[in-house]
């Protein structure tokens, strides 16, 4: 992602779809407070056709250290954003602007929530709510990845 370029682009959500959902019913009795969620996310383009996407990833856990797996969503989320070429770096890469990153990655984040929530009605994980995070803080974790 970038900071520089001031160039204007519209952009739209085009489609949104869960790639896989699972859950894996837990052998012992789970407390609620130790349930906890695991953030990741990719992004890819299709310059020809003008699509950027974000693949989210969002991992429901129990305990932190040598955690067990609940369940996990990931999720695609496809934005059309006329003008993406002028974004191309001389490598051949996308450097989206950081504020048009954030919004991008706000709104998949967001849809995956809500499919999470869906997805898990009836489980443990329909419980635990997946907590709202800053977009700006889950870019920036990304960079230290």
């Amino acid at each position: 992602m970038s900071s520089q370029n001031k160039k204007a682009i519209n952009f739209r959500i085009t489609n949104f779809e869960v790639l896989s959902y699972s859950f894996q019913k837990p052998e012992q009795k789970i407390r609620k407070d130790r349930v906890g969620y695991r953030v990741q996310f990719s992004t890819n383009s299709d310059l020809d056709k003008h699509l950027f996407w974000f693949d989210i990833k969002i991992t429901g856990q129990y305990g932190k250290q040598d955690p067990i797996i609940l369940g996990e969503i990931v999720t695609r989320s496809t934005f059309l954003l006329e003008g993406l070429k002028k974004f191309e770096n001389e490598a051949g890469e996308i450097a989206i602007p950081d504020q048009l990153a954030t919004t991008l990655v706000s709104i998949s984040y967001s849809t995956t929530r809500g499919a999470m929530a869906i997805k898990s009605e009836g489980n443990i994980l329909s419980e635990v709510v997946v907590p709202l995070v800053d977009p700006k803080q889950l870019l920036e974790s990304s960079k230290t990845e």
